[in-house]
């Protein structure tokens, strides 16, 4: 029995020395908040996915410099945007453009934008934000990008609630912070928000400075097992 018992605690110990030398690998994760609910209309809602939480609030927009905050509806469709005398549940460009800002715990990259109630003539601004002394700047922007079918031999929508779309963000077009903008900048641009997929990296983690002499003693211990056994 103690030959077997040391054979197991060399193999446990090798198995200890594996895990511990490559530390955790880093990871990439991935995230989908699905944003639509009964909620209606307020000046802000809350999400969780994971270990990520995000508030999504609405402003109107200059081509991406945020104004005056307005409020944030919340349908089964999605998300749009709302102020008072405003009678348009989406995000449009109506009167004045729109944009939802969507608030992170952590800094994350936007891979993907789900819409409803889109047609032909929209397309949706990106945008990225800092924290400045008087509020959020503008870093990112990237203007009129397109919106395609959610199936793509689904070639006819018109702006009804059956109508899905997506955006699939290129490289080029992919923005990274914690206040990311989903907007609307031209009076034919009206759409709800129905799901984002973002993304952020977990780093390795780094090997404890006293790694040396832990292996130095399990090697150690196994070789004087071995000499008591023999």
């Amino acid at each position: 029995m103690s030959i077997r018992r040391n054979k197991f605690s060399t193999l446990a110990g090798a198995a200890l020395v594996g895990v511990l030398a490559t530390g955790a690998n880093a990871a990439t994760i991935h995230e989908v908040f699905h944003l639509g609910g009964h909620a209606g209309v307020a000046p802000s809602h809350a999400y969780t996915s994971g270990d990520l939480t995000m508030t999504v609030t609405a402003f109107k927009h200059n081509k991406g410099d945020l104004k005056k905050q307005i409020d944030v509806g919340q349908w089964s469709t999605g998300l749009g945007a709302q102020f008072k005398g405003d009678k348009d549940h989406k995000v449009d460009g109506r009167g004045r453009d729109e944009m939802l800002i969507f608030s992170f715990n952590r800094e994350v990259t936007l891979n993907f934008v789900g819409v409803s109630y889109f047609d032909h003539d929209d397309d949706v601004e990106i945008a990225s934000y800092f924290m400045g002394k008087k509020g959020l700047k503008r870093d990112e922007y990237h203007s009129d990008v397109d919106l395609d079918p959610w199936f793509k031999s689904t070639w006819f929508y018109n702006g009804s609630s059956d109508d899905r779309g997506k955006v699939w963000l290129d490289a080029d077009k992919q923005v990274t912070g914690k206040f990311l903008g989903i907007g609307a900048d031209h009076k034919d641009d009206q759409f709800k928000v129905a799901a984002i997929k973002v993304s952020y990296d977990i780093a390795a983690i780094p090997l404890p400075a006293g790694l040396p002499l832990l292996l130095g003693g399990l090697g150690l211990l196994a070789v004087l097992r071995k000499r008591k056994t023999a």
